[in-house]
């Protein structure tokens, strides 16, 4: 009985010593685990810091971006920026590209067409009002193509770049953009009819904003909220929001609005912190408020977004 005994301590000795042995192990592997892991989620942690964040405050826009512009544009904010919406308007952005391009003599005056106008007040278009046989300069069809966003003077644009470079003006816009590097975009009008070949993305449009501000002359253009050339004075489609447009550390200084009943109301604008830091705030798709057919969704998402960060 004894001996027997004596074998059974022996047994559970060993049995004790390999339960330990298994468990420094598991312990052992566990914190091995538990590195890897942590090594993981600070990677995802580097990565997620350079991805976009979502503004935390509730917009009328469906989709929006807002990037530092500097030595190297950054995007700070976005919401939907890759995804492809009708851009309206922000059309016209490109069509002023596009039109500098072929633009030596800003006093060179053009005699407006028939072909200027036609089809515009039936498809509901922006215009400044000209007539077949009015005169205006290629300097103030500029000024009418972003201020009040008028689609007479974007063919006006169109017109003489086509005569002076013999090429198809849309052509030429679809080419600018793969240079800028729209490559989700595609154009088919100059003023941003609706249709559904006429598309872009909220990055492309800053892709497009950050050229043009580094052109002198479209930064000018951009930048102004009226002007007088040729007889017109022209006021841009923000004027009267411009109060509105701003906050104790910072200022919607330029831009451009874009609306369809397709597409709604799309802004890209040009803000100035007060310190001069540049940013571009592009918003897509928002609607007229419902209490109020004059408040706009767009003009209470800047002035929102501009009192919530730049304060």
């Amino acid at each position: 009985m004894k001996r027997r005994r004596v074998r059974i301590d022996r047994l559970l000795i060993v049995i004790i010593i390999l339960l330990v042995i298994i468990l420094s192990l598991v312990f052992a592997f566990k914190n091995v685990l538990f590195k890897t892991s942590d090594l993981k989620a600070e990677e995802v942690c580097e990565y997620d810091a350079d991805i976009p964040i979502e503004f935390d405050i509730k917009l009328n826009s469906k989709r929006y971006l807002m990037s530092k512009n500097g030595e190297e544009n950054q995007i700070v904010y976005a919401l939907g920026e890759d995804e492809m919406f009708y851009p309206a308007s922000l059309t016209k952005l490109l069509t002023l590209a596009a039109a500098l391009d072929y633009i030596d003599d800003y006093a060179l005056i053009r005699e407006v067409k028939e072909e200027d106008i036609a089809g515009l007040y039936e498809a509901n278009a922006s215009v400044l009002g000209l007539r077949a046989g009015d005169k205006i300069s290629l300097n103030g069809a500029l000024y009418g193509l972003i201020l009040p966003s008028a689609a007479d003077c974007a063919n006006v644009l169109r017109d003489y770049v086509e005569e002076v470079s013999g090429r198809d003006f849309i052509a030429l816009m679809n080419e600018k953009a793969q240079v800028i590097g729209m490559n989700d975009s595609h154009f088919s009008n100059v003023a941003g009819l609706f249709d559904e070949d006429n598309y872009s993305t909220l990055s492309d449009i800053n892709k497009l904003l950050v050229y043009l501000w580094k052109i002198p002359k479209a930064k000018e253009v951009l930048t102004s909220f009226y002007y007088e050339s040729d007889g017109y004075l022209f006021y841009a489609t923000t004027y009267r929001h411009k109060d509105e447009l701003s906050s104790s550390g910072a200022k919607v200084i330029g831009g451009k609005i874009g609306f369809t009943y397709e597409s709604q109301y799309n802004y890209a604008s040009i803000v100035e912190e007060s310190d001069g830091t540049i940013w571009f705030l592009i918003t897509g798709t928002a609607s007229t408020l419902e209490d109020d057919a004059d408040a706009l969704g767009y003009v209470e998402d800047v002035h929102n977004i501009l009192n919530t960060y730049f304060n």
